[in-house]
C-alpha cells in the first residue's frame, strides 16, 4: 500500500514577515543603545564645560591683574585654554567627549561682566569672536520720586554701566560728545514710567555701527521704594512685646536690648536723627537721641526701661542727581523691663525679727535709676506688678554708689495687738522717667510683731542651768536678763516665756518711794504666877497689802488692759496681763535672775518677813528683798526702811511694733 506523507514549511509571505519583525527589533534596539550614548555624551559634555569655566574663574581670582581693565576700559576679555593649562588649573589631555579630541590650547574662552550682578561671567564654547560694536548696559536704580527722562537715561556713561564696545572690546567714551554722534546713540524710556511707582522698567537704546548698521538693546532700571527707615536690633524682638533684660549669673554681664538704624538706599550724603518720646506713665517730652544729624549706621543705641516711640527720621537722596531729596520718616514702639535680680538684693534671713535692713545693688537702667518701693508679704500674698505706688514705702537710690541699703520694719504700720507676719520682702524699681519696674521677692525675710515668734531662737536650747534659769516643759527662763521689752513707757526684763506665748517679765528699774512696812498697833499679854498682866504695843512690820497696793499704783501708770497679778489668778475679762509681786515659789524658780538683788517677793503666809542684805551693802534699799522664814529662825528686820517696789507683770500673748530685744532698742508693745 502506498502512503504519502504531507511536509509543511515556511511560506514566503511568513519569512519576509518575520525578517521584518526582526528588523524593527533591531532598530529600536539600536536607537536606544544610539540614545543612551548620546544622552551619555550630553552628561559627559556639561561636566567638561563645567570643568573649564570653573578652571577659568579659578584663573580669575589668582590673576585679578589681567581683569581690572573689565572693570575700566573694557567690556569683555579672552582668555584661553592654554592660560589655564599654563597655570595648571587644566589638564592638556582632556578629551572634548563629542570629537574625541585633545582640547586646542587656542581655544578661547569670554569673560565679561554680568549686566545685573556687575560680577564676572565666562562663556564657553565660543562659535565666533564679537565683529561689531555693541552696547555694555548694566542695570542701574534712581531713588523714588527722583526725576527722571529720556534725557536722563545716558546717566552712567563712561563706565562699564553703560558704554559702547568695539569689537575689540574697548569701551568707547560716551562723555565726549563727538562719540555720542559718531554712533548716534539714543536712548527711551516706556510710556508708563512713573518715578513714584516702584518696579522696574526697560530702557531702550540704539545706536549705529561703523558700518551703518541700526542696533538696539535694553537695559534695566529700577525704580527704589519709598524708604521707611526702621530699626534693626540685636534680639529677635518683636515692636509690639515688652523685652525682658537678663542677668548672667556665670558672666556677671546684662543682656539687654540695643538697635542700630537702618535705612534702605543710605548713602555718604544720608543723614538721619532719632528721637524719643515717654508713653508710660506719662506722656514726656520729644527727646533727642542722636543729638541732631548722624551718619554712623553702625552705632548700638540701648533701649530705654519703660515703652517709648522711637522716631528715625532721614533725608534720602537721588541716585543721579544729588540735588534730589526727599524726607522719609517712621516711629516705632519698643519696651524693656526694669528688673532687680534676686541676687542683687542680701539682708534676708530665716530668724524672726521686726525689722531687717536690705541692700540693693542698682539693677541696668539706661534712664537711671531714681527710687525703690517695698511690700511686705504674708505667705498668702501674691505679688502684683501694678503701676499704682504706696509712696509711703519708696525709699530714694543712694547718690554715687552702686549700693542702697533700707531697713525695712513694721513700724511703717500701725502699731496694734492683732498679729502681724511677713515672710518675704518684694522690691522694685522706678527709673528717673517714673516708670515702675517688676517685683522681685525675697524670701525667707520673716519679719513679725509675734513676740512668740521672736522669742523662739533664744529658747530653742534651754536644756540646763546654764543656758537658762530653769528646764521646764514648755517654757524657757532667760538667763542674765538678755531680753527687754518696753510697754507704756517702761521697760522690763523678758524673765519667761510660755507655750501660749505668754510671758513673765520684771520691771527694770525703782518703782516710787515705797515702803513695804506699816504700823502695826497690837496687845502683848503674859501668865505670871500672879496673874495674865496685858500691855499694848506699836510695832513696824512688812505689810504685804502695802506692797499690793504700791503695785496697785504702779498699774495705774500702764495702759489699761493690764491688771494686777497676784499669786493666784484668775484672767479678768479684757485684760491681757497682770501687774504685782511674785511669791517665795516663783522667787525660787527665778533665783538665778533675781538673786543679784533688786526684786521684791511676797506671800499670802502669815510668817514672818524679814530684809535679808547681800554682797555686802547690809540693809542698802536696792540690794535687798524680802524673804521668807518660818518662826525657828533667827528674825532680822529695818523697821521703818524706805524700799523700792520692783512690779512683776505677767502677759498674754503680746505683740511687738518694733526693736530687736536688746538693753538699748527693746521690744516695743503695742498698747
Amino acid at each position: 500500500m502506498n502512503k504519502k506523507f504531507n511536509k509543511k514549511g515556511f511560506t514566503l509571505v511568513e519569512l519576509l514577515v518575520t525578517i521584518v519583525l526582526l528588523g524593527v527589533v533591531a532598530t529600536i534596539i539600536i536607537y536606544n543603545m544610539t540614545s543612551v550614548s548620546n544622552q551619555s555624551k550630553e552628561s559627559d559634555y556639561k561636566k567638561f564645560v563645567a570643568e573649564i569655566i570653573s578652571a577659568a574663574s579659578v584663573y580669575a581670582d589668582n590673576n585679578p591683574e589681567v581683569f581690572n581693565d573689565l572693570y575700566v576700559n573694557k567690556a569683555y576679555l579672552y582668555i584661553t585654554i592654554k592660560d589655564l593649562v599654563t597655570n595648571g588649573l587644566y589638564d592638556a589631555d582632556t578629551i572634548n567627549p563629542y570629537t574625541e579630541e585633545k582640547v586646542g590650547f587656542d581655544e578661547i574662552i569670554k569673560a565679561n561682566l554680568d549686566s545685573s550682578s556687575g560680577q564676572i561671567t565666562f562663556t564657553y564654547p565660543l562659535t565666533s569672536k564679537e565683529e561689531e560694536t555693541f552696547l555694555v548696559a548694566m542695570s542701574d536704580y534712581i531713588a523714588w520720586g527722583e526725576p527722571y527722562t529720556n534725557d536722563d537715561c545716558m546717566y552712567g556713561a563712561g563706565t562699564y554701566q553703560l558704554a559702547l564696545s568695539t569689537e575689540a572690546g574697548d569701551l568707547i567714551d560716551l562723555t565726549d560728545p563727538e562719540q555720542v554722534e559718531k554712533y548716534h546713540i539714543t536712548c527711551s524710556l516706556p510710556d508708563d514710567f512713573d518715578s513714584r511707582k516702584e518696579g522696574t522698567y526697560k530702557i531702550t537704546y540704539s545706536w549705529l555701527t561703523e558700518s551703518g548698521t541700526k542696533k538696539e538693546a535694553q537695559r534695566e532700571l529700577r525704580v527704589m521704594p519709598q524708604v521707611v527707615p526702621t530699626f534693626k536690633t540685636n534680639y529677635d524682638y518683636t515692636f509690639d512685646t515688652w523685652y525682658t533684660p537678663k542677668y548672667n549669673e556665670t558672666t556677671k554681664e546684662w543682656e539687654t536690648l540695643k538697635y542700630t538704624p537702618y535705612i534702605e538706599q543710605a548713602s555718604e550724603e544720608t543723614t538721619f536723627t532719632i528721637t524719643k518720646k515717654r508713653l508710660l506713665p506719662t506722656a514726656g517730652e520729644v527727646e533727642s537721641v542722636t543729638d541732631g544729624e548722624s551718619k554712623d549706621f553702625n552705632m548700638d543705641y540701648p533701649v530705654d526701661d519703660g515703652s517709648k516711640e522711637y522716631t528715625i527720621s532721614a533725608v534720602i537722596y537721588g541716585h543721579h542727581k544729588k540735588d534730589y531729596s526727599y524726607k522719609a520718616s517712621n516711629t516705632v514702639v519698643m519696651s524693656s523691663k526694669l528688673i532687680i535680680p534676686a541676687s542683687f538684693v542680701s539682708g534676708g534671713s530665716s530668724k524672726w525679727t521686726t525689722d531687717k535692713t536690705f541692700t540693693i545693688r542698682t539693677p541696668y537702667s539706661p534712664v537711671g535709676v531714681d527710687k525703690y518701693e517695698y511690700r511686705l508679704l504674708a505667705d498668702s500674698d501674691s505679688v502684683n506688678d501694678s503701676s499704682a505706688v504706696n509712696n509711703a514705702n519708696t525709699f530714694t537710690k543712694s547718690v554715687d554708689v552702686e549700693t542702697t541699703s533700707k531697713n525695712v520694719s513694721l513700724s511703717g504700720a500701725a502699731c496694734t495687738n492683732s498679729a502681724i507676719t511677713y515672710t518675704a520682702v518684694a522690691f522694685r524699681a522706678i527709673n528717673e522717667d517714673g516708670y515702675v519696674g517688676d517685683w522681685v521677692k525675697i524670701t525667707p525675710a520673716n519679719i513679725t510683731n509675734q513676740m512668740n515668734l521672736l522669742m523662739q531662737t533664744e529658747c530653742a536650747n534651754c536644756a540646763s542651768d546654764g543656758t537658762c534659769t530653769s528646764t521646764g516643759t514648755g517654757s524657757c527662763m532667760y538667763n542674765n536678763k538678755a531680753k527687754y521689752l518696753e510697754y507704756g513707757g517702761k521697760k522690763f526684763d523678758i524673765m519667761e516665756k510660755f507655750s501660749d506665748g505668754s510671758m513673765i517679765v520684771a520691771y527694770d528699774s525703782t518703782y516710787g518711794d515705797v515702803s513695804p512696812m506699816s504700823l502695826f498697833h497690837g496687845t502683848k499679854s503674859i501668865h505670871t504666877c500672879d496673874g495674865i498682866y496685858t500691855g499694848n504695843y506699836t510695832a513696824t512690820v512688812v505689810s504685804l497689802q502695802t506692797i499690793i497696793n504700791a503695785g496697785q499704783g504702779f498699774l495705774n501708770t500702764l495702759p489699761s488692759n493690764y491688771y494686777n497679778y497676784l499669786s493666784y489668778y484668775t484672767w479678768p475679762a479684757g485684760y491681757s496681763a497682770y501687774v504685782g509681786n511674785i511669791d517665795n515659789g516663783m522667787f525660787s524658780k527665778y533665783n538665778g535672775i533675781l538673786s543679784g538683788g533688786k526684786y521684791w517677793t511676797t506671800s499670802s503666809t502669815t510668817e514672818t518677813f524679814v530684809v535679808v542684805s547681800h554682797a555686802g551693802s547690809v540693809g542698802t534699799a536696792d540690794n535687798s528683798y524680802l524673804y521668807y522664814v518660818d518662826g525657828s529662825s533667827t528674825t532680822r528686820g529695818y523697821a521703818g526702811l524706805t524700799l523700792p517696789i520692783k512690779p512683776i507683770l505677767k502677759m498674754r500673748a503680746v505683740y511687738a511694733c518694733s526693736g530687736d530685744g536688746s538693753y538699748n532698742t527693746p521690744y516695743v508693745i503695742a498698747s
